[in-house]
């Protein structure tokens, strides 16, 4: 199975502001942390695991940056030292997060995850916060985008209960 996969990142053009996003794309082969860049990458999934997520470390929030880089790189560990489902996993970093990174100093760091785990030609994603999954495929020439997951928000529940357009 090969999957095509795009990575986009922006970045606030000041030097006060740290990038708040994380990526992580972690198969036998590849993986990705915070940076700002564009890239675009193919990878062939033989066997294992492919695991792709984004944090967006909360930009009201002190330690941004920290939150989701850090969160990700506990995920990673986890990820290649288990092979449980993907929500018992993020369940499983978050709490080991909590434990390791919650510090008296990044107090009130915070992020929200997206994230896809895809094994023995399965996929299973999760998201937290106002984060989203959508996949995009072509069809007759034209990105179809369909959005997989939704997020947890005040917003969302207005527009599920038909308060919000």
């Amino acid at each position: 199975m090969t999957f095509e996969i795009s990575l986009l990142q922006h970045s606030v053009p000041t030097a006060s502001r740290q990038q708040q996003d994380a990526l992580l794309l972690s198969s036998s082969e590849h993986q990705y942390w915070q940076q700002s860049s564009a890239s675009h990458k193919s990878l062939s999934q033989q066997s294992g695991r492919l695991l792709a997520a984004v944090a967006d470390g909360a930009s009201t929030s002190p330690h941004a940056a920290f939150a989701s880089r850090s969160l990700l790189q506990v995920l990673q560990t986890h990820s290649l030292q288990s092979n449980a489902e993907l929500p018992p996993l993020v369940r499983h970093s978050h709490s080991t997060w909590q434990t390791q990174c919650a510090k008296p100093h990044t107090r009130g760091a915070s992020t929200t995850l997206a994230a896809l785990l895809v094994h023995d030609e399965q996929a299973c994603v999760v998201n937290i916060g106002d984060s989203r999954v959508w996949r995009i495929r072509p069809t007759a020439g034209i990105a179809v985008c369909h959005q997989i997951s939704r997020d947890h928000t005040l917003w969302q529940q207005q527009r599920d209960q038909g308060d919000q357009q």
